[in-house]
């Protein structure tokens, strides 16, 4: 039970972009309000989908095998709809919690307790799950716990509430809380999107909470409810360009991780690049290359998700373009949000050279996405834009590189750490 009586919600100082959060304000948290200890497991969440006669279409995106593995039956349910959620607690007699009761559950042991960041304290690096892993069986991390002994509120999945305390978020768009294990979310952060959105119910967990102590389910036999409306998503012919933001674990894009870097599809919408140390470039180049000799326009927003390096350290990303068939020869357009500067790179045989830059001149922060394009006036000139503002009136003029595959970049310059990139979508179009 979650100590009836005013708790603080939001934050001093709120975010409005990338994982937003609201102006601190106070709730109340009435008697008899509990939250369950758990998320809810595949094994929990397979009974109420044999009760409802759940089709392939109802079938949680973490079920690999059908019905689902027996050996994930302790994972958390991700890949759900709200509305299967919201059906499974009203089962039980219970129902989803509140955006206000989760946090409060997160953040407090009762109304005169200090109020912690995440669940499990004020230091992110107290809790390190295992990163090669999406989830971990439910209430095993003791170190995951909340004061009130509540496991797993930050981290392992993603969890849907309710209804957010939040009245400028419409309220036919759904909120996601406390992140997952390799994207630990503060307990004040939210996701907000619709859950059709293939980036929200891809990995969207669930948990119960309910207004009395031991609740009975209703005498009725639940039934299925009905699908959310499917929700248009943007695409691009083959012959016109390619477009992509990165809901779909199915891309096409590759997946790779070794001692120097990572990259790959990250929930939810991104696609990441990681620099593990210093002198590394990551290249990840998409599924569908150009048409030789046609000029295009390349597009990305990116944003830092994590940087150990130092205050002043020297970390640039971007696109890559005119990319060889070996990877090692390629042109690339990137940004450092630290110096504020954007640079222009001929790669060969793996080792960057400057072509062109200039410092102190981009309009550019850490945290939220920002829009870097690159038009092909020909073959050998191109047209270098940070969101819709040319970063000079003429093009470059850069000769000697015929690959046809273009993608995104990544490098780290620094000794002290690593350096974590989110690519929020990626396309190129014909001109």
């Amino acid at each position: 039970m979650i100590p009836p009586g005013t708790y603080t919600v939001g934050s001093a100082t709120p975010k409005i972009d990338g994982f937003e959060e609201s102006p601190a304000h106070q709730i109340s948290i009435p008697d008899n309000t509990y939250i369950d200890n758990t998320e809810v497991t595949n094994s929990e969440y397979h009974d109420y989908w044999t009760l409802i006669n759940g089709d392939t279409n109802a079938t949680p995106h973490s079920w690999h095998d059908l019905p689902y593995s027996a050996a994930e039956g302790d994972l958390p349910v991700t890949g759900i709809y709200y509305e299967y959620a919201d059906g499974y607690c009203k089962s039980l007699g219970k129902q989803l919690p509140s955006e206000d009761v989760w946090e409060v559950a997160a953040s407090y042991a009762s109304p005169s307790s200090a109020r912690s960041i995440y669940s499990f304290g004020d230091k992110k690096d107290v809790f390190k799950p295992e990163l090669d892993k999406y989830y971990y069986p439910v209430g095993t991390q003791n170190i995951n716990q909340s004061a009130l002994a509540v496991y797993d509120l930050t981290g392992n999945a993603w969890e849907y509430v309710s209804k957010s305390y939040d009245e400028t978020i419409p309220t036919n768009l759904n909120v996601v809380r406390g992140g997952q294990n390799s994207f630990l979310l503060k307990n004040t952060e939210r996701r907000v999107g619709n859950e059709v959105e293939f980036r929200m119910n891809q990995w969207a967990g669930f948990r119960c909470a309910a207004n009395v102590p031991n609740p009975v389910p209703p005498s009725d036999p639940p039934v299925e409810p009905a699908p959310p409306a499917a929700l248009a998503v943007g695409s691009l012919p083959t012959e016109q360009g390619f477009l992509d933001d990165f809901r779909n674990l199915d891309n096409g894009w590759l997946r790779v991780e070794n001692d120097d870097l990572r990259y790959g599809n990250h929930p939810l919408q991104f696609f990441h690049l990681e620099a593990k140390h210093a002198g590394v470039n990551v290249l990840a180049t998409a599924p569908q290359a150009l048409d030789p000799g046609v000029n295009y326009k390349i597009t990305t927003a990116a944003m830092v998700d994590k940087s150990n390096t130092e205050a002043n350290a020297h970390y640039e990303y971007g696109l890559a373009f005119k990319v060889s068939d070996d990877r090692k020869s390629y042109l690339a357009f990137v940004v450092d949000p630290v110096s504020h500067s954007w640079e222009l790179l001929k790669v060969a045989d793996g080792v960057p050279e400057h072509v062109a830059g200039q410092e102190q001149t981009v309009d550019i922060s850490p945290e939220v996405p920002k829009n870097l394009r690159v038009d092909f006036v020909d073959q050998e000139n191109f047209q270098l834009y940070i969101g819709d503002k040319a970063v000079r009136e003429t093009p470059y003029n850069v000769a000697g590189f015929d690959g046809t595959a273009a993608g995104l970049f990544l490098r780290n310059y620094d000794d002290s750490g690593k350096t974590h990139i989110h690519f929020t979508t990626f396309s190129f179009v014909k001109i």
